[in-house]
């Protein structure tokens, strides 16, 4: 457990750390967005446009829809984190649904272009909300990270 919590606080206070979180989790992105995973049934099958919201999203607990849909949001729940670890607190939240949202549009259009890729307008959606439950987990690590060495302080 300190490992962990030792290893979180030198992510939220090293910038080079920061940084390299980022470069991560963009590599993370790239890798399932533009690359086929065909155990993942990722990029095997022609691509296609879809843009009517929530049209062919499945909303069950098949393998289907962990993968697509739960991909899909966790796919960006690093970004969110970064982006948040990045930016100043004032704009924080603004950031990270902005930048998830505009790297979500640009990745759906660079995959009109690709073989076997889907466009769809659900994976914005969902990009962005992983983005968002990405700052919802760094602000909570931050709070707990905030109380342990507030409570560390006092008790020295």
């Amino acid at each position: 457990m300190l490992r962990v919590t030792l290893g979180v606080i030198n992510i939220m206070t090293n910038k080079s750390l920061k940084y390299f979180f980022l470069i991560l989790s963009i590599l993370f992105i790239v890798n399932y967005t533009f690359f086929a995973h065909p155990s993942l049934g990722i990029g095997t099958s022609p691509g296609s446009i879809n843009l009517d919201i929530f049209h062919d999203m499945p909303l069950n607990f098949s393998e289907t829809a962990l993968i697509n849909t739960g991909g899909n949001i966790l796919l960006f729940v690093p970004w969110g984190i970064s982006v948040a670890l990045l930016s100043k607190k004032k704009s924080r939240f603004l950031k990270v649904v902005f930048s998830g949202f505009l790297c979500s549009v640009m990745i759906e259009l660079i995959q009109l272009f690709l073989p076997n890729r889907w466009t769809d307008i659900n994976d914005v959606i969902l990009n962005t909300s992983g983005s968002i439950i990405g700052y919802v987990l760094y602000v909570s690590v931050s709070y707990l990270y905030y109380k342990v060495s507030k409570n560390s302080k006092v008790n020295e």
